[in-house]
């Protein structure tokens, strides 16, 4: 190469390095963010229900657009995460040290919610596979929405309470089953070093246990079908046996206490394998909404218990409730 056609070539990679394609794709991604429905994509979100439209209209404009080169890192396994992102135009790779490969995520997909609510450290890394156009929303721009509530006046005004709740009918939640404790311990045993529960405390598990419904499966049926892309069920086996099955080859099989599924909680992507019952068996099974909805109210609870510590403080007892929340 020529000097010139060198220099050209340098400041070409670089661009792509920076995210910066000029190409055909990158001009596609560019109108997909312009017709993007971020309203609809937020509302997806179990995390964001607790936000008022007029919150999540705000949150909107302040997500930023950023692109990915192929290989490029989105997210570091162990880093801590101070982000969340929508995908809107591309293809990620979702993997870990411990699972290797876990699964794609493409356009309308989310990830990083957690650490909206806490610093936390990330449990997978994200990849670019092609040049990927995501929607980045950070901590401080949740927080600063999330307190977007303006004071009551104190001359004389009428004081009203800001709160926002999730309702469980509109998420279509199982009903709770009580379970013995017994069952419960067993059940967060089960679980305990599985990728989906590593990160949560001891009152995020029982949430997630108690929302858990037992399951009747019949010898021959398949419980998960490689492939299918409506997936949102996690499960633990009670009794009964299960085949692995990677295209039609069988790879492993599950006994009383194993887990599967987990990926359906985390991500929206297509189930990896088929899991066939090789004996009439029972599993314990929870969905994606309640595994979220409970993580939050978790949460939430542990928000309410130190609002109540704050509110019988004499000092801060003049404040309203949304300025507590800023203490």
């Amino acid at each position: 190469f020529d000097f010139t056609t060198r220099k050209k070539c340098v400041k070409c990679f670089t661009n792509i390095m920076n995210g910066d394609v000029s190409s055909p794709r990158s001009e596609r991604s560019r109108q997909k963010v312009a017709q993007f429905d971020i309203r609809a994509a937020l509302d997806k979100v179990p995390l964001l229900s607790s936000l008022a439209k007029q919150q999540k209209r705000q949150l909107g404009k302040e997500l930023i657009t950023k692109t990915y080169a192929p290989g490029m890192d989105i997210m570091r396994e162990g880093e801590e995460g101070d982000f969340f992102l929508i995908i809107v135009d591309g293809k990620v790779d979702v993997k870990s040290a411990k699972g290797g490969h876990l699964a794609f995520l493409c356009d309308g997909d989310y990830a990083g919610e957690q650490a909206l609510l806490k610093a936390t450290t990330r449990n997978a890394t994200l990849s670019a596979v092609v040049p990927t156009t995501c929607l980045l929303c950070s901590k401080h721009t949740f927080d600063k929405i999330k307190n977007s509530v303006k004071f009551a006046n104190r001359e004389g005004k009428k004081r009203k309470a800001f709160a926002t709740n999730i309702h469980s009918e509109d998420m279509k939640l199982p009903e709770i089953e009580k379970k013995p404790q017994e069952t419960v311990e067993w059940i967060l045993e089960c679980v305990s070093d599985n990728l989906l529960f590593l990160k949560l405390d001891r009152d995020q598990k029982e949430r997630v246990v108690q929302r858990m419904r037992l399951v009747t499966v019949k010898k021959g049926d398949a419980l998960i079908r490689q492939h299918d892309s409506n997936a949102h069920t996690f499960y633990v086996t009670e009794s009964g046996t299960f085949d692995i099955l990677v295209d039609g080859v069988k790879v492993g099989q599950y006994k009383r206490g194993g887990c599967f599924g987990e990926l359906a909680l985390l991500y929206d992507s297509p189930r990896a394998a088929t899991i066939l019952a090789t004996s009439n068996a029972t599993v314990w099974e929870v969905n994606r909404n309640a595994f979220r909805y409970e993580i939050e109210q978790a949460s939430r609870s542990r928000n309410d218990a130190n609002m109540a510590f704050l509110k019988r403080v004499d000092l801060f007892k003049p404040l309203l409730t949304e300025e507590l929340q800023l203490v």
